[in-house]
């Protein structure tokens, strides 16, 4: 392999008995290895980008560190990374295809976080929610402000449930009001996607049960914005947004009337903010927009858009220099109260605003569901229901997010 080529992975600094490494992640998990990687052998695979040969990444390496890098030490860095599918290779590609087939011919998307971000017991499931729903119905009853009518969104988060699940909670006893026929569920794509939308039209499993997808309505979706609409779907397969929100969809409307969902991830709006570019001048966004919001006035279902968002990622595992401390956390706090005030006021433009104009420095993992959802909602106001922040001391880093409700 003369010129080797790093596929889309995540990559976060580790901190092992007083060394520092940079680990390297598949998103789509297609292997479970994990690789650590020492600050020059990082230096290395950061030439993997399929332009540089191998006497290129020795001349660099030599121009940096002062020392040759031997070929035969060269190779069997790519050969490690070759054989946990970490480049861009037959080997990798012969696996992404058996896996896609594998994925495209079944029936149901499998709740692949079971047993780790939530228990895969439904019996333990279904305490630990009793738990965190009475906690909420506890405060709610303290607060005389809110709305007993059916919303017509929601946003809750996507974080870890072992982390905030309570805030889930917060935002989904908000559904309780409604007997809705479908909800449209806006995930995050943390995977790499060629196409801003992506759907899939796969039943979701629960241990709690199934959830039915409304097919019909994706093939008439199809039909108006394109085959791209699936083009990624495989992306579906380990994608935890969306998963999360069937977990509780399943617990709260088991013994009521059926329901079906629209799942939907949305890719990355990035190139946008750096072409400096309303998502409206992209076809691609306009016309999934006209669509969806034709087809659901069309459709007279009963109707409620989740959007499944986490707020900022800071700190040294998102790439920032330094570990956030309380002042910093503080900031933070004021920076996320500004954007939900212009999602509660339903101010699509004044939110994108908030984020383009420092091209994203915090990392808002959330906002092209929470931009979609603002342009697909016909509602008057919206409400914070609760925020908070896992300030993660080990890894010096920080994850805010947040619970919305929408009338």
């Amino acid at each position: 392999m003369d010129f080797p080529k790093l596929r889309y992975l995540e990559a976060f600094p580790v901190n092992s008995q007083g060394e520092k490494f940079v680990c390297l992640r598949d998103p789509l998990n297609m292997t479970d290895k994990i690789v650590f990687l020492p600050l020059p052998v990082y230096f290395i695979v950061t030439m993997f980008d399929g332009q540089h040969s191998i006497r290129d990444i020795q001349a660099a390496y030599m121009r940096h560190f002062g020392q040759f890098l031997y070929t035969e030490k060269l190779h069997d860095l790519i050969t490690q990374l070759d054989t946990n599918l970490f480049l861009e290779s037959e080997k990798y590609l012969a696996r992404k295809s058996d896996l896609e087939k594998e994925f495209r011919n079944a029936s149901k998307r499998l709740p692949v976080h079971a047993g780790t971000s939530y228990s895969a017991d439904p019996g333990e499931l279904r305490t630990k929610l009793d738990q965190h729903f009475e906690e909420v119905r506890k405060q709610r009853s303290r607060d005389s402000v809110l709305a007993n009518k059916p919303p017509k969104a929601i946003m809750a988060p996507h974080i870890d449930l072992r982390v905030g699940a309570l805030c889930y909670a917060w935002a989904y006893e908000q559904i309780k009001e409604g007997d809705f026929d479908l909800f449209v569920v806006l995930g995050t794509a943390h995977a790499q996607t060629n196409h801003l939308f992506v759907a899939t039209c796969k039943d979701f499993e629960t241990p709690l049960g199934t959830i039915r997808t409304n097919r019909s309505l994706l093939e008439n979706l199809k039909e108006k914005c394109g085959d791209h609409l699936f083009e990624d779907e495989f992306v579906h397969k380990q994608e935890h947004s969306i998963e999360f929100q069937m977990v509780f969809l399943r617990y709260l409307l088991t013994n009521g009337k059926e329901f079906e969902v629209l799942p939907i991830l949305c890719g990355s709006f990035h190139q946008m903010i750096y072409d400096r570019k309303s998502p409206h001048a992209v076809e691609e966004f306009q016309q999934f927009i006209d669509s969806l919001r034709e087809l659901l006035a069309k459709s007279k279902l009963r109707t409620c858009l989740i959007a499944a968002a986490d707020l900022a990622h800071i700190g040294l595992r998102f790439g920032d220099a330094l570990a956030p401390d309380d002042l910093e956390l503080a900031k933070l706090k004021q920076e996320d109260e500004a954007k939900l005030k212009h999602i509660e006021k339903l101010d699509k433009d004044g939110f994108w605003a908030s984020i383009a104009c420092d091209h994203d420095s915090r990392r808002i993992c959330g906002f092209p569901c929470i931009y979609t959802m603002l342009n697909l909602l016909e509602a008057q106001e919206g409400r914070l229901l609760k925020y908070n922040v896992m300030d993660d001391r080990n890894t010096g880093s920080a994850v805010s997010y947040a619970s919305m409700v929408f009338h």
